[in-house]
């Protein structure tokens, strides 16, 4: 209703990263399963916990507004990166 013709949204690669295991003795969390490297958007979203989820349904509705509105949607599925510098 605000006349914006253009979405960008900030999702997170945990939209596809897939289900993450804990493991029950050292009580750490195995890392996600990607199905290849480098990623692109061609990559399905694979949500493994609610927070994923959450980013999965707004992508979706993303291409809802695309399709049936003519909205321009871009999300971005930022990375997370681990270990020092």
């Amino acid at each position: 209703h605000a006349g914006s013709r253009r979405i960008i949204y900030a999702s997170s690669i945990q939209a596809s990263g897939g289900y993450r295991s804990l493991d029950p003795q050292s009580r750490t969390v195995a890392p996600s399963q990607l199905p290849y490297l480098p990623l692109d958007g061609r990559l399905p979203a694979n949500p493994g916990n609610p927070y994923a989820l959450s980013k999965a349904a707004s992508e979706v509705m993303l291409q809802y507004y695309a399709r049936h509105q003519g909205v321009s949607c871009i999300a971005l599925r930022f990375p997370l990166f681990l270990g020092g510098a």
